[in-house]
């Protein structure tokens, strides 16, 4: 995930069963960002991705906070 607030890279593991709401909301609470106030999006795409999403469907790719 890359967050373009502060240009900072996390890495996830991408797991079966595990959502993209589960995988960063404790990355985002820590860092004083509300789960509901920013969007994932895949690499260069415009369009917000749901955060209820399995996580292993981006296995290899870079997602962006916004």
């Amino acid at each position: 995930l890359e967050n373009h607030e502060d240009d900072v890279d996390w890495t996830f593991f991408a797991l079966k069963g595990v959502t993209l709401k589960e995988t960063i909301k404790g990355v985002l609470e820590r860092k004083g960002l509300n789960l509901e106030e920013v969007d994932l999006f895949l690499e260069s795409s415009n369009t917000p991705l749901p955060l209820e999403t399995d996580t292993s469907f981006f296995a290899g790719h870079k997602l962006n906070v916004r």
